[in-house]
């Protein structure tokens, strides 16, 4: 009688997994970035198409480099079946691996969960070291300050010599004579 009621507790699921198996399930297509640097957030994109369902929420699960761990982050519903997130900025290079989760409702009932990509693999991104904003800034801030510092040199020199000009066009308009002076 036990292995009766076992195999019936098995039969019940099987029935109710491939009842659910077979129903509409939203689908999920995504491009990972070719490579990103640490110097700021991953920014990631799917488009979900929901089949007959209504989806709740997108999740994106990310593993940092060297770490054994996914995080979630939810993501947001920017329309038109597109949802963002991103994985926040990693502090060293490496491999990024993560997957999406859809929660999703079917004809009012109760909510289901399906991972993407959905055969348990994740996608990776290669993280290069980057610059950080601070370096960058910086540096923007010095050639700014050298091209300003070639203008004065390149511009005062001709303001002098025009100065000089127009004065030696007054004086001429006066009708006094005045040498040329040396530059």
């Amino acid at each position: 009688m036990r292995a009766c009621g076992a195999f019936m507790g098995i039969f019940l699921a099987a029935m109710l997994i491939s009842s659910h198996c077979c129903s509409a399930v939203p689908a999920l297509s995504h491009t990972p970035p070719a490579t990103v640097d640490t110097s700021g957030p991953i920014p990631i994109e799917a488009f979900v198409q929901p089949n007959g369902t209504v989806v709740q929420a997108v999740y994106v699960h990310y593993r940092p480099a060297g770490e054994t761990i996914f995080i979630p982050q939810v993501m947001s519903d920017a329309g038109s079946g597109t949802w963002k997130g991103q994985i926040p900025q990693q502090a060293v290079p490496g491999n990024v691996s993560y997957y999406f989760e859809i929660t999703y409702a079917e004809n009012g009932a109760d909510s289901y969960s399906m991972q993407y990509p959905n055969d348990g693999s994740a996608y990776a991104i290669d993280v290069k070291q980057g610059l950080p904003l601070a370096t960058i800034g910086v540096s923007i801030l010095i050639a700014l300050l050298l091209m300003g510092g070639a203008l004065f040199i390149f511009m005062y020199p001709s303001r002098r010599r025009r100065e000089r000009e127009d004065r030696e066009l007054k004086d001429d308009e006066k009708g006094e004579f005045r040498p040329p002076q040396p530059p």
